[in-house]
């Protein structure tokens, strides 16, 4: 008790040799293991009777409400004298929720209205002037003229229908939902999100279950606070939990959540064990069942363990596999995780699918192509089927909950920037909440991505002052500098030597958490993609398909895993696989391969490797681009430009073989690795300088057009302006002062390498263009970009040339929402 009370104080450093011992004493095959029953992942039986609502007198949600307390003085502002209320819905609700250094409330939600007498109020941050509105974390301003009379609660009014339809999901009766669906579900609340079983009292679950072996029942509950703030709140709730067995009925036991915290119970199901049961779970209300909306993080049946599965997905966002020591870096960025890798299995040739974090991330969790990622059961539901606690805390906001992380885990929390010590202390305290029964747990850390904001200890120990001339380390300031700049040298070696000291603070940090997961853990560390530090004459990521990006870290310790290095071609496709075959649940179908057979060196395994082509592509910036890795040579198309590199000779990509090589091979590859159609296409790139006239663009062919789609475009610049095909042609329509879709790609009825008779024309007042492409003939293919015609003027355009893309499949990934704008804008994702 003693030792684990210093621990939690901090007073207490692991001694890091237990990172010498082999893990598990020796490595062992993997076998498979008795699963926990979980009671709301929908795998049971279950009957329900659940209340139609908890709102006041059963009414649906108002379409507009008032303010829940009075409007009190809160400051004068030259001129302005400024009201405030308690939040009239609650936070997670409006945009930015998770804060960061960042402000909050420098914007208005998306259909929120404040009315007055006097109608709707103008949003200006914090109401700083006469008939506006604002907000903060706790509270809704208002600004009236200082000579004004005190306002009159009354007389205002909010409309958010956000607000009023996740009223209506906390609801049966408005909620759309079947009451299996209603009754198991994630739920987010603030920056958390929860999987479990919701019983807005009075409500009774029924499980038909088999008790295991020393049964017990755990969940944590809480009641959960509505969306729209009232005066009334919820009096209490009670949880009854009981056991029918043979036509009687047996208390188990009793707990009474409270509004906002979170209860853990155990209750012991021992007395049952082996016996086919009917487990109750009952809510009931205090004195009224209004607001009662009870909620159970995570309920399941399991038997308690000594010596759990533990499984612990190390996530370093921005990390370069040529940046650690235990890859061959000359700094001393990584001693812990050196040490730790002694007794890992480390593949050298791990790479990513995409230069960013959404896609890449998305491929982890499933084993699947990121565009696939609403089509599967993702990892931690996986692992939440068959009984893990599942757990992830984040700090980047491409994990945010509106980008769908968060499905499947029984907690999920992002906070922007986590800094990565209090990320690892409280991985540490899951796992000790956790230690005595299966646990997935997911850490986040975000040191290695600009802003950098690694320790003062850390200071100076690889980049010394901050060169003249450079000011911030914005991605966008950053991005300016290029090697022909007088002082690049100086503002390169500061930038990597921050890098590398925020690579050193991450390392630094995961003694506790490595000490906390002990030596019989599967640790998975990782990362999403990548930095170029220039390589290739620019800075971050996101922008280029270059292996800077593209090659990641991978490294496994597991006391089902020989220690070893492995030169074999995987990917971030086969972490999940993996995980899977490690604790000893069936496998997926994707893409993905359990790398457990070559790290045991299964014959063929490293082979089956070789062969497989991988696909790349999604960059974040600029144009659409798709490539393959395959026998050796890394292939790619983008912006009607091919590339092709062989990394063994040419590990820095200096040296592009595309123009005198044979390329046929490689769209078939990419279409192998993606499971799609690759084609041949008209790639068809519109721009307009502002235009302030509506323009008709037409394109069209003598044998017909057969397809049109727009081109990937991820972070949502490209407006929404229906696509049509009508009779072969493709027909659109662009508003005034709005861009066009910037990409198209197009298929025509006939040969793609035969475009004479292609016809663009761009009809509007003061603009009347159009061109014919025209003494092409047969066009034969090159690495270079093959231009099939130009149309148009300087203020509207259109250019096409020949690519390859694969047909649309799946949802493309979007890596943009405005409840998370703010975030993206200060990691550099975002223009200003």
């Amino acid at each position: 008790m003693w030792t684990l009370s210093l621990i939690a104080c901090g007073w207490f450093r692991p001694d890091p040799n237990f990172l010498d011992e082999v893990p598990g004493g020796s490595p062992t095959r993997p076998s498979s293991a008795p699963c926990a029953i979980p009671l709301a992942r929908g795998q049971l039986q279950l009957t329900l009777e659940l209340p139609d609502s908890s709102r006041p007198g059963g009414e649906p949600a108002p379409e507009a409400f008032g303010l829940v307390g009075a409007l009190e003085h809160h400051e004068d502002r030259r001129g302005t004298r400024i009201y405030r209320t308690p939040l009239p819905v609650h936070e997670n609700l409006l945009p930015s929720r998770s804060g960061g250094t960042h402000a909050f409330g420098v914007k208005p939600p998306p259909g929120l209205e404040v009315r007055g007498p006097g109608g709707a109020l103008a949003f200006e941050r914090r109401g700083r002037s006469p008939g506006t509105w604002g907000f903060d974390r706790d509270f809704l301003y208002i600004g009236l003229p200082a000579s004004a009379p005190a306002p009159d609660t009354s007389d205002y009014t909010v409309v958010f229908p956000r607000a009023t339809r996740a009223e209506d999901q906390l609801n049966l009766a408005s909620s759309d939902l079947r009451p299996e669906a209603f009754a198991q579900r994630t739920l987010t609340v603030g920056a958390t999100s929860h999987t479990g079983l919701y019983l807005p009292a009075p409500a009774s679950a029924a499980f038909s279950v088999t008790v295991p072996e020393a049964g017990r029942l755990a969940f944590e509950a809480t009641i959960l606070p509505p969306a729209i703030a009232s005066s009334q709140r919820s009096d209490g709730a009670t949880i009854r939990v009981s056991v029918e067995h043979q036509g009687e009925r047996t208390p188990i036991g009793t707990i009474s959540p409270r509004l906002d915290t979170w209860s853990p119970a155990r209750m012991d199901l021992s007395a049952f064990a082996g016996q086919a049961i009917q487990l109750w779970i009952e809510t009931d209300p205090g004195a009224t069942p209004t607001y009662d909306h009870v909620f159970l993080e995570g309920p399941v049946i399991y038997t308690p363990d000594p010596d759990p599965r533990r499984v612990v997905l190390i996530f370093v966002d921005t990390l370069r596999a040529d940046h650690l020591g235990f890859m061959g870096y000359e700094r001393d960025t990584t001693p812990l995780l050196d040490r730790w890798s002694r007794h890992a299995a480390v593949f050298t040739d791990a790479r990513t699918v995409a230069p960013w974090t959404l896609p890449s991330t998305r491929a982890v969790l499933s084993g699947e192509q990121p565009e696939r990622w609403f089509e599967i059961e993702s990892l931690p539901e996986r692992l939440g089927a068959a009984g893990f606690r599942t757990e992830a805390i984040v700090a980047n906001a491409f994990l945010s909950h509106p980008f769908d992380l968060h499905r499947g885990w029984d907690r999920y929390h992002f906070e922007h920037l986590l800094d990565a010590e209090a990320l690892s202390r409280r991985a540490r305290d899951i796992i000790a909440a956790h230690d005595d029964r299966d646990l997935l747990l997911m850490i986040n850390f975000m040191e290695a991505h600009i802003p950098y904001s690694e320790p003062s200890r850390l200071r100076g120990m690889f980049a010394g002052d901050r060169p003249e001339g450079l000011t911030s380390l914005a991605r966008h300031e950053l991005n300016d500098w290029s090697p022909e700049d007088d002082g690049f040298e100086a503002v390169k070696d500061y930038v990597v030597g921050r890098y590398d000291q925020n690579v050193r603070a991450v390392d630094e940090s995961l003694l506790y958490l490595l000490h906390a997961a002990g030596n019989g853990a599967d640790v998975v560390l990782f990362s999403d993609h990548g930095e170029e530090l220039w390589e290739h004459g620019g800075f971050e990521h996101g922008h280029t398909l270059f292996d800077e990006l593209l090659h990641v870290p991978l490294a496994i310790r597991s006391p089902h895993l020989p220690g070893g290095t492995h030169s074999a071609p995987v990917s971030l496709l086969d972490i999940t696989p993996t995980v899977l075959e490690l604790v000893g649940l069936p496998q997926t179908h994707g893409p993905g391969r359990s790398l457990v057979p070559l790290a045991w060196g299964d014959e063929g395994a490293e082979g089956e490797l070789q062969q497989r082509p991988q696909a790349l592509g999604r960059p974040l910036y600029g144009d659409d681009g798709w490539g393959v890795w395959v026998d050796g040579h890394k292939w790619w198309d983008r912006e009607g430009v091919q590339r092709l590199y062989q990394l063994s000779d040419d590990p820095g990509e200096l040296h592009d073989l595309a123009p005198s090589a044979d390329l046929t091979p490689y769209p078939q590859a990419l279409s192998e690795a993606l499971d799609r159609r690759l084609q041949r296409v008209w790639r068809t790139t519109l721009r307009s300088m502002n235009w302030p006239h509506e323009v008709k663009v037409t394109l069209s062919h003598p044998e017909g057009i057969k397809e049109v789609w727009r081109g990937y475009d991820p972070r949502g610049a490209g407006p929404t302006i229906p696509i049509e095909l009508v009779d072969g042609r493709v027909q659109l329509t662009v508003p005034p002062l709005t861009r066009p879709p910037p990409l198209l790609y197009l298929i025509p009825n006939g040969d793609p390498l035969e475009p004479d008779g292609l016809a663009i024309t761009f009809i509007g007042p003061k603009l009347r263009t159009g061109s014919i492409a025209e003494g092409k003939g047969r066009m034969t293919p090159s690495a270079a970009r093959d231009v099939v015609m130009y149309a148009g003027d300087p203020r509207f355009s259109a250019a096409v040339d020949l690519a390859w893309a694969p047909e649309p499949d799946g949802i493309e990934v979007t890596g943009f929402h405005p409840d998370a704008e703010d975030q993206l804008r200060e990691l550099g994702y975002l223009d200003d």
